[in-house]
């Protein structure tokens, strides 16, 4: 009995040994492989922008438009020849038609961009039309507008200022309009500024402009009711300035056509301040303490030209 009970035992001790040599090394291969491997996440977000425009200034060169095609125009010849003989005369008619294919004999017409509007800042001037161009055409059709645009310069929040990449520095929309005589047609071109400017991510900034050009309806053209009122400076004093510190005040005028243009004859401003003769506008930072004499002149845009002049005493502190 004893030896029975001995074989069955060591049955089962062998049988342990097989299955334990059997998952062993399944469990050992498991681990090994937890041991070896990363996991990988892919994840997606939109980062907000690193900086917030503040200004896109744009600086226009010229401005053209185009013509239609004129149409193809069908002119009929008529010969007629006589021919007699001895017992009757005969009439013989021949008709020739020729056709002149339509042809574009005007080509692109530069308009007169106006001095000192031609560059904008496309955030200061929304929700307002600024005048850029003008000019005086034939009557007809005309089919598209085309604006050169040489330079545009991005501000951010932190103050910097990034020259835009230009793709292409021509804008041309096609948009059929007419022009009739004796009355005007506005092209309005509305750009949707924020969208017209994308930061690549190595902070480069490049402008494709996002636009929408709207036409109006020609409409009579009327001549001013009344003359001008005559043009007068209403600057009455100029503000002190102190020697190192940032000095800015605009010279202000009514009446005339504008645009004005702003100048100081004797050119005797202050060391460190100029004058922007567009805008009247003194600015920069004094250098030297005193009190100067200056005559300001400003010239309109009429023809003849009207002026007005201001003298002013600019006093510089310590």
């Amino acid at each position: 009995m004893k030896k029975t009970f001995g074989i069955i035992v060591s049955i089962f001790v062998i049988l342990g040994l097989v299955l334990a040599g059997c998952t062993a090394p399944d469990t050992w291969t498991k681990a090994t492989n937890l041991a070896s491997t990363g996991k990988i996440e892919i994840r997606v977000t939109d980062a907000p922008p690193d900086k917030t425009v503040t200004g896109i200034m744009v600086t226009v060169d010229s401005v053209s438009i185009h013509k239609g095609l004129e149409e193809a125009k069908t002119t009929e010849t008529t010969t007629t020849e006589t021919t007699t003989t001895e017992n009757s005369t005969t009439e013989v008619t021949t008709t020739e038609t020729t056709t002149t294919e339509a042809a574009d004999d005007s080509g692109w017409m530069p308009l007169d961009v106006l001095e000192g509007k031609n560059t904008f800042d496309l955030l200061q001037i929304q929700g307002l039309e600024e005048l850029l161009a003008v000019g005086d055409l034939q009557p007809g059709k005309y089919t598209q507008v085309r604006m050169y645009v040489s330079l545009v310069e991005v501000t951010f929040d932190d103050e910097e200022t990034v020259a835009a990449k230009l793709p292409s520095g021509t804008i041309k929309l096609v948009r059929p309009f007419e022009i009739v005589a004796g009355e005007t047609t506005v092209l309005l071109f509305d750009f949707d500024a924020l969208k017209s400017v994308n930061v690549t991510g190595n902070s480069s900034v490049i402008f494709k402009p996002v636009i929408k050009l709207s036409v109006t309806e020609p409409i009579a053209t009327t001549e001013p009711s009344e003359t001008p009122e005559a043009l007068e400076i209403t600057t009455t004093e100029l503000p002190e300035g102190t020697i190192g510190t940032e000095y800015t005040t605009t010279l202000e005028a009514t009446g005339g056509t504008g645009p004005y243009t702003w100048s100081i004859p004797a050119d005797n401003l202050p060391e460190g301040l100029t004058l922007d003769s567009a805008t009247g506008i003194i600015s920069g930072t004094p250098t030297v303490a005193g009190e100067v004499e200056i005559g300001v002149v400003v010239t309109d845009s009429a023809d003849p030209a009207g002026t007005d002049a201001a003298n002013y005493t600019l006093t510089i502190t310590e």
